[in-house]
């Protein structure tokens, strides 16, 4: 069952795992120039009037043929939903245009699990700045200096013209009392991460939640619910 967005992402604030794949798995992120492109137009949405700071960006990673962000959005998840149509519509037009392709950009329209709590989150986080690793694309080492994924800015606090847009997560922060001391220890835990889960993908490409088994149960049942009484008074 495919649960609509607005029933997903109930909850007036929350985190989500936004990730979407190049139409027909073709590798069209591939050219740099793309992933700037990319980036460019996600960053710009940000500033967008209907935004208005009720979207911000924790997390990205930028492959040839898919892209990660973790998002925060709040007052309502009608803000994200604003937000990716601004931003996708931006770059899918400009990428055609540069491309003099028409057409779909993106296979269909991007995922957006939601997260539970911020055990999940730092999970998440990770998983996120390690898609270059974990597809032997990058070493850890090479991913320090590796544009295109954000944890050069959360491991060493290297700022460019996308990671200076980032939102630090509360989480994040409460690692350590200065934000040196936060990137050595989030350094040592993205480490550990890659040891213990390298081959972590299952546990959150999932179309509607990432959590406990327990949460996600009583959120889908909860779902099922509304969906069910919706149904009945429409009858």
């Amino acid at each position: 069952m495919r649960i609509p967005r607005r029933l997903q992402l109930m909850d007036k604030s929350g985190s989500v795992h936004k990730y979407w794949k190049c139409h027909n798995n073709d590798f069209l992120l591939d050219n740099d120039k793309f992933k700037d492109l990319y980036l460019n137009c996600s960053v710009e949405a940000l500033q967008h009037k209907k935004i208005n700071k009720k979207v911000s960006i924790n997390a990205y990673s930028i492959m040839d043929n898919h892209a990660h962000m973790g998002l925060f959005y709040k007052d309502s998840s009608e803000n994200l939903s604003n937000y990716m149509r601004i931003s996708h519509s931006k770059f899918g037009y400009q990428f055609n245009k540069i491309s003099n392709r028409s057409g779909k950009v993106a296979n269909e329209r991007p995922k957006t699990p939601y997260i539970e709590n911020d055990d999940s989150l730092i999970r998440v986080h990770m998983y996120i700045e390690a898609n270059p690793v974990r597809a032997g694309k990058l070493t850890l080492k090479q991913l320090k200096y590796h544009k295109y994924s954000s944890y050069m800015f959360y491991a060493y606090g290297v700022k460019n013209k996308w990671t200076k847009n980032l939102t630090y997560p509360d989480w994040y922060l409460k690692l350590g009392k200065t934000l040196r001391e936060c990137q050595r220890i989030y350094r040592e835990m993205f480490c550990q991460y890659l040891n213990e889960n390298n081959n972590d993908h299952t546990f959150f490409e999932t179309y509607d939640f990432i959590g406990s088994t327990l949460w996600k149960h009583k959120r889908k049942k909860m779902i099922k619910n509304i969906l069910l009484k919706n149904k009945l008074n429409s009858s």
